[in-house]
């Protein structure tokens, strides 16, 4: 029961569900402590505490999530900024560092084959949106996400009563 438990929290993160974008947020605070990168995380011209589609929420917050642990992990980043922003019908998760870049790239796009790309790209494709991911060596790595802000499904006021 506990393994299941811990299962379940890792496919979706309990502050997602008590946060939403917001968790964005935590999560950059949270994974920055004890390493040399400035995190900073931002929400300009929307309301962060808005809910979306629960699927819209997880995309995001997974791609994040892997951005900052490759950061973290191989970037040697000083700086790293998420940023979310409504363009249109879509929300846009922009993430950069200004590390190493990706090893191997020179200027633009990053080859799909990554796993840890895979993984953000097929998230970021199941919610319906796209990912374009970048990097120059010695000045960093550009992610961007844009999704649908599709709202989160409508909530049922009325309690079902037991039929006797």
């Amino acid at each position: 029961v506990n393994e299941l438990r811990e299962l379940g929290t890792r496919l979706r993160p309990s502050i997602l569900d008590d946060l939403g974008l917001l968790s964005l947020e935590w999560l950059v605070e949270h994974n920055m402590r004890g390493t040399s990168i400035e995190g900073k995380c931002d929400f300009e011209g929307l309301d962060p505490t808005q809910r979306y589609h629960p699927d819209v929420e997880l995309a995001l917050f997974r791609v994040t999530q892997e951005a900052i642990n490759n950061a973290v992990k191989h970037s040697s980043a000083t700086e790293l900024r998420v940023h979310v922003e409504p363009d249109g019908d879509n929300l846009v998760l922009t993430i950069k560092d200004n590390g190493v870049g990706i090893g191997g790239a020179g200027s633009g796009r990053i080859p799909s084959s990554r796993l840890g790309m895979i993984g953000m790209r097929e998230r970021v494709h199941q919610v319906g949106g796209h990912l374009d991911v970048h990097s120059w060596l010695g000045r960093g790595v550009f992610i961007q996400a844009t999704v649908p802000a599709t709202p989160p499904p409508p909530q049922s006021d009325t309690t079902e009563e037991a039929e006797d």
